[in-house]
């Protein structure tokens, strides 16, 4: 089965390499730059997961997270965290787990497909 990643990104030219980058590796995606969009997106395409940046203008990684799991339908769609700025020895990056994201994945786009597929066991 066919996986579908969400891409939230305000930068649209990471947005576009990102959304490249898995869909060469099978996956079916959507993305948005928009906060506002988030939440109806999700609910309207129904992603397996949601790979979010963690710093950006409206809102960062951790409010988005939070204005997902405020919609009773999307609180079991695993959010991942797409930063340069963490990692795993890294003391916020045990906080971010615990606030409930599925991991944090560096922004390495060569592996992006392969890191994912390996931290939702995909």
């Amino acid at each position: 089965m066919v996986k579908k990643v969400m891409v939230i990104d305000d930068t649209v030219d990471v947005r576009l390499q990102l959304t490249t980058y898995l869909q060469f590796a099978g996956m079916d995606t959507c993305d948005t730059g928009d906060i506002d969009d988030v939440v109806p997106m999700a609910l309207r395409e129904k992603p397996d997961a949601i790979i979010c940046d963690y710093t950006m203008p409206e809102a960062d990684g951790v409010e988005v997270l939070y204005m997902i799991r405020e919609n009773e339908d999307l609180q079991d769609i695993p959010v991942v965290l797409y930063s340069c700025a963490f990692d795993s020895r890294n003391r916020d990056f045990m906080k971010l787990k615990r606030e409930g994201f599925a991991g944090i994945l560096d922004k390495n786009l060569e592996t992006i497909a392969t890191d994912l597929t390996e931290l939702l066991g995909w």
